[in-house]
Formats: C-alpha cells, sequence, structure tokens
C-alpha cells in the first residue's frame, strides 16, 4: 500500500490495493470456508458498517503518518498491556470493535492486517479458523474501502483494467500456495509466527510513521 502512494492519488491507491486483497482474501475465505466462523462475521459486520457509515458522513481524508504509528503503536499496546491481555475476537463486543477499527483503519490508512493478528492472538480458534475468518473480514473491509473512495471520493489517476485483473489473478495463485503451506503447519508454530511476524510489522510501521511526520514538520511552513 505504501509502494502504492508513491506513485497514485490516495484515492486510486486505495482503490488499487483494495482490488488485490479483496481477490487475495476473498478466495483464502473461500478455499478455508468449513473455518467460518457464522456469528464472528456478523458482528464484525456491524462495527464494519458503523464505520463506513461515519466516513460517508464526514469524507475524511487520511493523514498518512498518523495512521502509520496507529497501526504500529496499538498492537504493541495489546500484547504489553494487561488491559487487552483479554482481548478475544470471538467476544461479541469485542468482534464489533474489531469491525469498527479494522474498517476505520482501511478507510484511512488501506490496512490493518498488524491491529487485526492482533485481535486473534487470545483466541482459542485454529489456524485454520483464525486464517479463514481473518481473510473472510479482511474482504469485507477492503470492499467497504473500495466502495468508499470509488463512490464517495473518487479518482481519476488509477492503473488500466487489464493490470488490476492480472495483479488479482496472481494474488489467487499466491493464496492457494499459502494454503497449502499452511496445512503443514501446527497451531503451536502458526501463534508463534504470527506473534513475532506482528512484532516485526509494528515496528515497521512505528518507523514509517516517525519518518512521515518528521517530513510534514520539515516541510510545513513556519509560522
Amino acid at each position: 500500500m505504501a509502494s502504492l502512494t508513491l506513485f497514485y492519488s490516495v484515492a486510486g491507491a486505495m482503490i488499487i490495493h483494495g482490488l488485490v486483497q479483496i481477490a487475495a482474501n476473498g478466495s483464502r475465505s473461500l478455499f478455508l470456508r468449513s473455518h467460518i466462523q457464522t456469528r464472528l462475521i456478523i458482528n464484525y459486520l456491524i462495527g464494519a458498517a458503523v464505520a463506513l457509515s461515519i466516513f460517508i458522513f464526514i469524507t475524511a481524508v487520511p493523514n498518512g503518518a498518523v495512521i502509520f504509528l496507529i497501526l504500529g503503536s496499538f498492537p504493541m499496546i495489546i500484547k504489553f498491556s494487561a488491559r487487552f491481555k483479554n482481548l478475544n475476537i470471538t467476544n461479541r463486543k469485542t468482534s464489533v470493535f474489531a469491525g469498527f477499527t479494522m474498517t476505520t483503519l482501511q478507510l484511512l490508512a488501506g490496512v490493518s492486517g498488524p491491529v487485526l493478528d492482533a485481535f486473534y492472538q487470545n483466541s482459542k480458534l485454529s489456524r485454520l479458523e483464525i486464517v479463514a475468518n481473518k481473510a473472510l473480514t479482511q474482504t469485507l473491509s477492503h470492499l467497504f474501502k473500495v466502495f468508499y473512495y470509488f463512490i464517495f471520493v473518487g479518482t481519476d489517476n488509477i492503473v488500466p483494467i487489464w493490470f488490476i485483473i492480472i495483479a488479482m489473478m496472481v494474488a489467487i495463485l499466491a493464496t492457494r500456495f499459502g494454503t497449502n503451506v499452511l496445512n503443514t503447519w501446527n497451531d503451536i508454530s502458526f501463534r508463534q509466527y504470527t506473534n513475532h511476524l506482528i512484532s516485526v510489522i509494528s515496528l515497521i510501521c512505528l518507523t514509517q510513521g516517525i519518518y512521515l511526520l518528521i517530513n510534514q514538520l520539515q516541510t510545513s511552513p513556519a509560522t
């Protein structure tokens, strides 16, 4: 997502990234559809719909520095704060909150993966259930993102449709390969890997956020 913003407007990058991620996550949830938790998805969708409604009303424009700082800090807060130790995506209130938070981050930053992972760390779901439900909830959030930026923000800066179709097909093939690899893991190894990955991505997001914030402060006109 960050690399797309170097070449396209925010809206254009959001739409391109969203379409590719819909293909990737949508196909992943289809491959693992037998592991979908319907109640979790419904609760998530409620929170996501509330977030989308708010954005449609205010038509917010994202600030990259602030959002990267949120993306990087939120998983760390959940990981190290005792207050969030029992945060569990299978809890009704938590899944609604997750839907609201993830969709808000998707509409502001275009990504929310590191934060979403944190909601699953304390659940009792298996690795296949985690991946399946993450994939479907991410698909919903990306659908909302594409809808919001295409209809309510708009863009005239986007790549040809044939390029997007090829990118979506490649994403589906890569997802199929990744699903096969997932079947070779056990739940313990998966959680350990995910925990380390969350920490690494969070640090990258924090670094990017600090870098963007410094650039904004340096380029802002003196008062």
